[in-house]
């Protein structure tokens, strides 16, 4: 009994059973689609012809691999297309969402788009690849989404202001990596973001103590600066916006004058994505994953105040 309980054991440790863990950049993914409340993420992931095969090819090859590899792990049985070449990523908020892929048409008898032969249909929770539209103006497909009686209708396009993906009623999450896709590299919109101005924080961190923050964000990138008893550290870098009051920030610099052993030199790039909300004449940012702006920090949400 003790060597069948063993042999058990390990075919199931072989096979993944013992811990049915989800990959975890999906389960970040997934988290920030809870967390914005949406039935489901949406994710455009360029443009590219040919068969299933082809087309995982395609997505091998390109840089947002690295922060979305569980999209190349996608099987045929989740791959869903109609004419055209755009190409987008599926991911429901959770088992408990039925996701249903239409084919859509304009027709005299309805304004707008209309949903016509359904061409898929799950309710797994499973990341799903879904190609279509034949231009920017004749998107051709529309997913249903059903969790209860909720009922979400979509149909994934490029916007024609910015080629970003359009979601301006907010009815989906948007998780596309523009800033890692060619079409949109080193994209920074020209306006004035609510955010832009000179900021000042202090938090209380359970090693540092107080820690004082400096923040300067406007159309030419970012200085940022914080200081403890223990450390200092000096930073300039860029800022992208992505969705969903999404903000990256890319820095580069030091900590100096640290008394923390091993500390000095060491934290030299921050590239990190906040929430971010600008409420009562205050912005508020809210950590969601890469590096801390500081060494050490456990400290994930901050209320900037306007600097004097």
């Amino acid at each position: 009994m003790k060597k069948l309980f063993c042999i058990l054991l390990c075919i199931c440790l072989l096979t993944g059973c013992a811990t049915g863990a989800e990959n975890p950049y999906l389960k970040n993914i997934r988290d920030q689609i809870q967390f914005a409340e949406k039935p489901f993420g949406v994710a455009f992931i360029g443009e590219t012809d040919g068969d299933f095969a082809q087309v995982l090819s395609y997505v091998e090859n390109q840089v947002y691999k690295k922060i979305y590899p569980f999209i190349t792990e996608i099987k045929e049985n989740h791959f869903v297309q109609n004419d055209g070449n755009e190409l987008y990523c599926i991911i429901p908020a959770d088992k408990s969402v039925s996701i249903s892929i239409y084919q859509a048409a304009f027709s005299e008898e309805a304004p707008g788009l209309s949903k016509t032969e359904k061409l898929w249909s799950r309710s797994d929770g499973k990341p799903i690849l879904i190609r279509g539209n034949i231009s920017d103006t004749m998107p051709n497909l529309m997913i249903v989404a059903k969790k209860g009686d909720t009922v979400c209708e979509y149909t994934p396009c490029l916007s024609l202001k910015n080629r970003m993906l359009e979601n301006s009623e907010k009815l989906v999450y948007d998780f596309s990596p523009y800033e890692l896709m060619d079409n949109y590299n080193g994209m920074n919109p020209e306006v004035m973001w609510d955010f832009f101005g000179d900021w000042v924080c202090t938090v209380t961190e359970p090693k540092l103590g107080a820690v004082d923050m400096k923040l300067s964000l406007s159309a030419d990138g970012i200085l940022y600066s914080f200081q403890s008893e223990t450390m200092t550290g000096s930073y300039t870098g860029n800022w992208l916006v992505l969705s969903d009051q999404r903000l990256r920030m890319e820095l580069g610099g030091e900590t100096q004058d640290s008394n923390m052993a091993g500390v000095t030199g060491l934290h030299t790039d921050v590239d990190s994505i906040y929430y971010w909300d600008v409420r009562d004449g205050n912005l508020f940012l809210t950590y969601i994953n890469g590096t801390p702006l500081y060494p050490s920090a456990v400290v994930t949400e901050y209320q900037f105040v306007p600097a004097a």
